[in-house]
């Protein structure tokens, strides 16, 4: 049978600004992310037999429930029936424990991947309820490529997706933990932050060169001086013409917008050819891919 195919894409913090913490534990947040067009690919079809098949080509991912996509499976499971067998492959790209959320792209693929394929009996509404239970990345994946987030990091607030700006990806292969990110930054009880204006502003207009001089992050304060290979690569983005560089969410990825994307690519190559671990050329998005997907069914 035919699989559907569905690109599941990165995303990257332009802005990610932390107050205090909450009852639960987590940290209340002030966000603007992107997607970009570094994707992973889910393949969804039926199978002969009852249950879940999942493969991957990446040998050190789990495949049980500690992988999203497998927890995404089981969250919808109930509407498929106990009958019916699903076969997924996930072909990851995006680098894994990298500050990009990959595992939350490829849960929310998932999510709307099975609605589609088996025709599932879920609203939106329903559907994005799943997505909170997931994880806090996961509902970005299923709206606008461009949004602003505040508490965890949900509720996710749609904006305007500018004309793709180039980027150059640094991943120089250190695995960095989010929950030891987020436990290491001091509390800041009663704190308040408020959005970055600065960046918002140069979103709206599309002003590359204010973009890159408005990019923060405040877990860089907690990662940066125990991994200052991070920093380094900041350096090196910025020498190569970056018009900024940040470390997205908790790392180790780094990336830089370019005004022109014919350098975006000459960073690139000069970077594999340095060494620096994955690297990657690549852009944001003004639709995201899933959604798409959605309209044109």
């Amino acid at each position: 049978m035919t699989p559907l195919v569905l690109q599941a894409p990165a995303k990257v913090n332009l802005s990610l600004r932390i107050h205090s913490r909450r009852r639960d534990g987590l940290h209340r947040l002030r966000t603007v992310v992107t997607m970009i067009d570094l994707c992973d690919t889910l393949q969804i079809a039926p199978a002969l037999s009852p249950g879940l098949l999942f493969t991957c080509d990446e040998a050190s991912l789990p495949t049980d429930t500690h992988n999203l996509v497998v927890a995404a499976y089981v969250r919808l499971r109930p509407l498929l029936g106990p009958q019916q067998g699903v076969k997924i492959h996930l072909e990851k790209r995006i680098p894994i424990a990298a500050g990009l959320a990959g595992g939350s792209a490829d849960a929310a693929a998932t999510l709307v991947g099975l609605r589609r394929r088996f025709n599932l009996a879920l609203t939106d509404a329903e559907l994005l309820d799943h997505a909170r239970a997931l994880g806090t990345d996961v509902p970005f994946f299923l709206g606008s490529p461009v949004a602003r987030g505040e508490g965890a990091g949900d509720p996710f607030t749609p904006l305007k997706a500018p004309s793709c700006i180039p980027m150059v990806i640094v991943f120089p292969e250190i695995p960095i933990s989010t929950e030891w990110a987020y436990a290491h930054y001091p509390d800041r009880p009663n704190s308040t932050v408020t959005y970055n204006k600065e960046l918002l502003h140069a979103l709206t207009v599309r002003d590359i060169a204010a973009l890159g001089a408005a990019l923060d992050n405040d877990l860089e304060s907690v990662v940066l001086p125990s991994n200052p290979r991070i920093g380094e690569a900041k350096a090196r983005l910025l020498a190569l013409g970056g018009a900024g560089a940040l470390m997205s969410g908790s790392g180790s990825t780094v990336f830089a917008p370019f005004t022109d994307p014919e350098r975006a690519f000459q960073a690139e190559e000069t970077l594999r050819n340095e060494g620096w671990g994955v690297t990657f050329a690549t852009r944001t998005l003004r639709n995201s891919p899933l959604m798409e997907g959605e309209a044109a069914e």
